[in-house]
């Protein structure tokens, strides 16, 4: 493809990432669409990562040093400096098929009404193995609006966002751990269509070991998301789906820390939420036991 076409601005935040940045960096070169920038945003890191960039001789990699602030943070400051017509996001360990651009460019620019598309994506291990993205719910919601007001179900590697309407919602909230992207993406959703392109054209790397020492944290974070955003809702079925989704992760949290009583608390709060179906009691207990 050639180099026209709307200029892409690619935000990468790196830490101590010397290790797969390269990767990384290569997949973003390796695309077919040749309209971009890559603004990586060293995040104070202690290793080489900002040697290995400065490395690529490839005037459209573009690298912005801070003292450790935060992922957020880092991408805020890339949003901030971005010239791209388009802004998308891609960590210093993930990488992208190489049409991805090309496919979700042309997706854009077909699709006016759409201010934020997302891609499916496939996660995969240090060896290469790919592992399956699993359902995470029982129950269907038509309406991608109406979706992401209940989780999270949209990931940062696979987004590509009118830079304009990513500036005036002021990027991402600094003050969030962990849901920050999800807080992001209901703001957007609120000015604009949201898009799925149904290709596998993102992969996302996952290490061992990679659950969050900080899950508890996280939760309640995504609590403040659902005050913020959902239970003020006036529709009644989305506020008991997204309540049924939080304590469906509490359970799951407190079963994995063999805390008992909490576990059962969460369990019939979340039970509670949504009328008596089988499904909604076994599905669960499947998700924990891995039946």
């Amino acid at each position: 493809m050639s180099s026209r076409g709307p200029l892409v601005s690619i935000i990468m935040p790196a830490y101590n990432a010397e290790k797969y940045i390269l990767e990384s960096i290569d997949s973003v070169i390796a695309q077919t669409y040749k309209s971009w920038e890559l603004i990586v945003v060293d995040d104070g890191s202690v290793d080489s990562t900002s040697v290995v960039v400065r490395n690529f001789k490839d005037r459209r990699v573009k690298l912005i040093e801070q003292i450790n602030s935060g992922v957020s943070k880092a991408r805020n400051s890339g949003i901030e400096n971005a010239k791209g017509e388009y802004i998308t996001f891609l960590d210093s360990d993930d990488l992208w098929e190489k049409y991805k651009l090309e496919v979700q460019v042309s997706y854009m620019l077909n699709n006016p009404s759409v201010i934020l598309s997302y891609t499916d994506y496939v996660s995969f291990i240090n060896d290469g193995e790919r592992v399956k993205n699993k359902q995470l719910y029982p129950f269907k919601i038509k309406s991608l609006k109406d979706r992401i007001l209940v989780f999270n179900f949209i990931a940062t590697l696979t987004v590509m966002v009118k830079s304009k309407i990513l500036k005036d919602v002021g990027g991402f909230d600094i003050d969030l751990f962990g849901p920050e992207d999800w807080d992001l993406w209901i703001k957007i959703s609120k000015m604009g269509g949201i898009g799925h392109i149904e290709k596998k054209l993102s992969l996302y790397r996952e290490h061992e070991g990679g659950i969050s020492k900080n899950k508890k944290r996280q939760l309640e974070e995504e609590y403040k998301i659902l005050l913020r955003h959902v239970l003020a809702q006036d529709n009644e079925k989305l506020r008991k789906y997204a309540l049924w989704f939080h304590n469906l992760k509490l359970s799951s949290y407190y079963f994995s820390k063999q805390k008992i009583k909490s576990f059962i608390g969460s369990y019939i709060a979340m039970i509670r939420v949504l009328p008596f179906k089988v499904e909604n009691i076994t599905y669960p207990l499947k998700r924990l036991f891995k039946l």
